[in-house]
């Protein structure tokens, strides 16, 4: 029964694939709402768009 546990502990503690497909979409919808709100902004755009997109598609 112990062992069970253990590993239903185990199963829950990581994260399905969905979970992290789900965290990575999060953190990349993130970024670019940032893009966005650079580009609305227009400050020092050139500069920042080209990080932040640099930042997104190192994701792929």
């Amino acid at each position: 029964m112990k062992i069970q546990i253990e590993k239903l502990d185990k199963a829950l503690a990581t994260p399905t694939k969905e979970e992290n497909l789900y965290s990575i979409g999060k953190r990349i919808d993130k970024i670019l709402e940032k893009v966005r709100d650079f580009r609305r902004k227009n400050l020092r755009t050139g500069e920042r768009l080209i990080k932040y997109q640099r930042k997104v598609l190192s994701f792929f």
